[in-house]
């Protein structure tokens, strides 16, 4: 009887440390706490029942499938990118739009600044696979490339002041839209007409065009010569797009402007 006792309960101190072992912890005879910083530390997966820890850092080494990253504020998987293998979200690179002011732990601002490969290798290791690492004498704004500038760091692309267009085909070149290549802004063709004609009183303009009339400033008037030799009064054609179209120093649409950042965890 005695021995059965002393069984169960070396069994049940057994299946205790089982629970700090899943949440990486090592047994502490000291520790009054420390089974209850286990159970709040680890979740398991329904689906496969491997353990999801909650880490403060990422972890360089593999302790379990899926984690949870304090200072990253994300979930990430143990997994392989290139050949890079280590912790990431399955959103690493993702573009997000976002609302807030300052970017939230796992984001970082696309304009131009510099990232840590070190620090975040599953970034660096994802745009390497994706292509996207050109020399800096090919880096400009708002097209989204990626430099390696040796050492620990690389350059982030610069979207600020430009929209964001899903690929497919240029329709002035029926070429393929490239991931992240860059298009310069363009609009549509904007006609008018108006007509010479002999007899002023005739003449008509339409579209962008308009009549106004001159101001001499000399002693003697202004003349347009016509086709046919004649003259015509203090008129001039003058072409104006903003009296068909909104006109602006750029080309753009209506828009409502946010803060486009990279999950880079």
């Amino acid at each position: 009887m005695e021995l059965e006792v002393w069984f169960n309960r070396e069994r049940r101190l057994l299946e205790l440390c089982s629970i700090l072992v899943a949440a990486g912890m090592d047994p502490d005879g000291t520790s009054q706490d420390q089974l209850l910083q286990a159970l709040r530390a680890t979740f398991f997966d329904n689906r496969t029942g491997a353990p999801i820890l909650y880490v403060q850092t990422t972890p360089s080494n593999k302790i379990a499938d899926i984690i949870y990253v304090i200072d990253r504020a994300c979930f990430m998987r143990w997994q392989t990118i290139g050949s890079w293998t280590g912790y990431a979200s399955d959103g690493v690179m993702d573009l997000v739009i976002c609302t807030t002011v300052d970017p939230k732990p796992n984001e970082i601002d696309l304009i131009g600044g510099t990232c840590s490969k070190s620090a975040y290798p599953a970034l660096w290791a994802k745009v390497q696979a994706n292509n996207l690492v050109i020399a800096a004498s090919a880096w400009t704004k708002k097209i989204f490339r990626f430099v390696d500038l040796g050492g620990d760091n690389f350059k982030l692309p610069d979207l600020r002041d430009t929209f964001i267009r899903a690929t497919g085909f240029d329709v002035d070149s029926a070429n393929v839209r490239q991931l992240g290549s860059y298009q310069a802004d363009a609009i549509r063709n904007i006609t008018g007409s108006h007509r010479v004609s002999s007899d002023r009183d005739n003449d008509y303009v339409t579209g962008v065009y308009s009549r106004t009339t001159v101001t001499s400033t000399g002693g003697s008037s202004s003349y347009s010569v016509l086709i046919d030799g004649s003259k015509m009064g203090n008129e001039v054609i003058v072409f104006d797009a903003s009296a068909v179209v909104p006109t602006s120093t750029e080309n753009r649409t209506e828009n409502t402007a946010f803060h486009l950042r990279l999950n880079k965890c």
